[in-house]
Order: C-alpha cells, then sequence, then structure tokens
C-alpha cells in the first residue's frame, strides 16, 4: 500500500511547477523529495520549494553529487525520479537507473541530442552537420551558408537557448572555433555540435503525450521571440495552421516516437513553420513545455494545474493514465514572458489585483535582471490567463529598477496583431476560405 513515507525524488524545477509538481506527488500518496542547486532559485520559485522537503545539491547535471546527497541524507524508500527541465532529463534518468525505480523513458537519452533526432527523422529534419570543434567540417559548412542566409549553431545537448549563435559570412565561419569558445560554456564547448540553415517561418511547438508508444496531441503552442528570448506563447494555436501541415507535423511525431521507442512521457516539440513549409528542430521528449504551457494548458482546458503535473507523473514513472484530462474544446490562452528593455538592478513589481491571472515571478528585488533578448534566462516573471484579461492587466504592471519604472518588456506588436486577428479578420469574415484564413493567420505571427 503507498505511503507518504515513499518518495518521488524531483530533479530541480521549472519556474512555475514546484509546488504544482510537488502537490501532484502529495496526491499520488508519496512524499516530494527535490533535489536542487538552491542558488538557481529566487522569488516565487524559490519560495514554493522551501514549503516542502528539499536538499541542495551544489552540481545536478551529474549523478554524483545527487547520489551523495541521498545518501549521506538516508533518504529511503525512492520510488521514483523526475525532472521538469530539458537541461536534467538525462541525469534523471541515470539517477533513476542507479536507484532501479521508475523515471523518464529510455528514449529521452537519444531524443535529448539534437544531432541523433536530425539522424533519426532527416526527412522531417532541416540539413544538419554535427560536429566537434576538433574536427570542424569547414567545406561543408561552406556549401551550406553559399544556399541560405546564415547558419546557425547550438550545442547538441542544451536547452534554452543555451550556447546558441548564427553566422552570415565566410569570415566568421573560418573563426569558428573561436566564436564557439567565447559564446558558449565551459562543458559545453567540447561536446557535439550542430549547424542548420536558418529557415523562414515561425516557431511552433507541437504539446502532447505519448502513452504506451502511442500519441496524443494536446495543441500547438504559437511562439514568439524578442531576440533569443521567448516572450508570449498563444495556446492553442492549432488555428493557425492548414490541416496538411498539422498532419504531416502529427507524422513526424508518430515516425520520431516509432523510430526512436519512446512510450510513455510528454514532449513538446518545436517546428519552424512557413505555410506549407515545415522542419522538426528539437524533440524535445521527456516533459511538459516550459515556460508556463502546463498553467495554459489547465487554463484551455479547465483544469487545475495540479491535474496536469498528476497526469504527467502517472504517465511518465506509471505508464497510465486515471483520467482523460484533455477531454474539453480548448479556450484560446495567452503567457508573457517579461523582463526589462535593458540591464538594470530590480527594486520592486507592482501588479494590480487579478485573481483570475497567474503570476510568477521569478527574480529577487535587489537582482540585476538582464535586458530582454539574450536567452531565456531574461525573464523577470510570467504571467497567464485569457489574452483579453491578460492584456488589460500587463497595462497597468510597474516594474522599478535603478534605471528608472519600466512597463513590462515583451513581444506586444506580435500579442496586439493575434488578438486583432483572432477577434476580427478570422472569426468575424466568414468569406475567408481555408487557404487565405491560414495565410493571413500566419501574416500576422511573422509581424
Amino acid at each position: 500500500m503507498k505511503t507518504i513515507n515513499y518518495k518521488i525524488i524531483i530533479i530541480e524545477t521549472s519556474d512555475v511547477g514546484a509546488a504544482y509538481t510537488a502537490e501532484a506527488v502529495k496526491r499520488l500518496g508519496y512524499q516530494p523529495i527535490f533535489i536542487c542547486t538552491m542558488s538557481n532559485y529566487q522569488s516565487d520559485t524559490y519560495n514554493q520549494i522551501i514549503k516542502y522537503t528539499y536538499y541542495d545539491c551544489n552540481d545536478t547535471t551529474q549523478i554524483e553529487p545527487i547520489v551523495k546527497v541521498i545518501e549521506s541524507n538516508d533518504i529511503e524508500d525512492i520510488v521514483g525520479v523526475i525532472t521538469m527541465l530539458d537541461s536534467r532529463l538525462s541525469v534523471s534518468f541515470d539517477l533513476a537507473r542507479y536507484f532501479n525505480v521508475p523515471g523518464v523513458d529510455p528514449a529521452v537519452k537519444t531524443l535529448c541530442d539534437k544531432g541523433k533526432v536530425a539522424r533519426l527523422i532527416p526527412e522531417y529534419s532541416p540539413k544538419t552537420i554535427s560536429f566537434r570543434i576538433g574536427d570542424v567540417p569547414f567545406n561543408d559548412l561552406e556549401n551550406v551558408l553559399a544556399n541560405c542566409t546564415r547558419l546557425v549553431f547550438k550545442p547538441t545537448c542544451s536547452a534554452g537557448a543555451l550556447g546558441m549563435f548564427t553566422i552570415t559570412t565566410s569570415d566568421q565561419l573560418k573563426n569558428i572555433i573561436d566564436i564557439i569558445k567565447n559564446t558558449s560554456i565551459d562543458k559545453l564547448i567540447n561536446g557535439e555540435w550542430i549547424a542548420q540553415p536558418f529557415l523562414p517561418g515561425r516557431l511552433f511547438s507541437l504539446e502532447g503525450y505519448a502513452l504506451n508508444g502511442k500519441a496524443r496531441f494536446i495543441g500547438f503552442s504559437a511562439r514568439q521571440k524578442i531576440d533569443n528570448t521567448e516572450s508570449v506563447n498563444h495556446f492553442p494555436a492549432n488555428d493557425f495552421l492548414n490541416e496538411k501541415v498539422i498532419a504531416n507535423t502529427y507524422q513526424a511525431i508518430n515516425d520520431l516516437i516509432s523510430r526512436s521507442n519512446f512510450q510513455n512521457g510528454y514532449f513538446h516539440t518545436e517546428f519552424m513553420i512557413d505555410f506549407d513549409r515545415y522542419y522538426l528542430i528539437d524533440a524535445n521528449f521527456g516533459r511538459i513545455g516550459g515556460g508556463a504551457v502546463a498553467q495554459q494548458a489547465a487554463l484551455s482546458y479547465d483544469k487545475n494545474p495540479i491535474d496536469i503535473y498528476n497526469h504527467i507523473l502517472e504517465i511518465t514513472l506509471f505508464k497510465r493514465t486515471s483520467l482523460d484530462i484533455y477531454q474539453n474544446i480548448p479556450l484560446r490562452t495567452l503567457s508573457v514572458n517579461y523582463g526589462v528593455p535593458e540591464n538594470a538592478i530590480l527594486s520592486k513589481v507592482n501588479l494590480p489585483n487579478n485573481l483570475r491571472v497567474l503570476h510568477t515571478q521569478i527574480l529577487n528585488s535587489g537582482t540585476l535582471v538582464p535586458k530582454m533578448g539574450l536567452n531565456n534566462w531574461s525573464w523577470l516573471g510570467i504571467l497567464v490567463g485569457y489574452p483579453k484579461e491578460l492584456l488589460k492587466f500587463l497595462e497597468s504592471v510597474k516594474i522599478v529598477t535603478d534605471k528608472g519604472e519600466f512597463e513590462p518588456c515583451f513581444l506586444k506588436n506580435g500579442i496586439a496583431e493575434l488578438d486583432k486577428l483572432v477577434q476580427t479578420e478570422v472569426i468575424e469574415n466568414n468569406s475567408l476560405d481555408k487557404k487565405d484564413e491560414q495565410r493571413v493567420r500566419l501574416n500576422a505571427i511573422k509581424k
């Protein structure tokens, strides 16, 4: 019989998911145990973690320090290990195997590597060249660069745009080793890298999960960035895509699941889509989407976020689900990851009162907030709600810093265009046929 004495280890946490994950573990009858590098957390996320049993670990990127924390604190009766971070999927799998308990699906070890994914499903992937800095294929890279506007470079095993950069000229390509060394962290420099042509179109993420090797699709997210920082997310966004693209991206997921033998777990697979053209650029198998995707799924399907995390735990660890939580017709939701337009030290965030809008502050007062656009570590806070209500809420948010008072920095124009589009041009203009409707939507999301 399950009792609270049996424990599920949670390796790190997403920005919004700490309390939801812990409460879902408790709902299943187990005790949540966080193992985190606590210096990486601030504000609301930190305050959520410390309400539960937690242990500070100086390095959760490797299994040895985590095992040391568990054994030195006599943590016993472990029945599962999970993480909600892409960057900790591999180590959480290793830890589960070490203790011989359920964890993330074994196929995640392959699917977290962008180069291996491109080799598994080349027909759905952009031209991909894999290399290490000790053996750079300059001629191959030059040939690809000659046929595109720029080349995108990424470490094969990284998340949140960490280490990613682009080049546009042959002179830059000649200095690629120095660029990698100057733009990446030490652990990534000597690992495998990939180069791909820069793709036109827009970034979408297909959210879903697999149960016993069969994919279930929750909906598309239409994601928009400020440079390398994800800023807004529209969910669900299926109506921005035509039926052919949706069917083909579903097939890409099904083929990837089949070829990798992925059985159980969530995914938030990234596609670049430009009208009828689509490319899978990041598999992201093993967890639900980051940012506020779980909150948006809950709001969209009229569920509590704890329901979503309960579902994640059941499928990932126990290969089952007690209910189908995605039966309702989903409502459109919006999330905004906001920051500041320049580097500034935060004094406080002034928020209006609205219990229907979810807010998570990520950084403490007195902290340096990086300028929006660097990567996903530029976020100061995350807001989730229904579009009209959330946009109204944002008008009253004020950020007080040493550089003065700012409005939240986010992709305002993109939201305004999409919000206007959904309210008028598509819903109210019944004369648009399917092809024209898709073109109007995609033109709007590109702005």
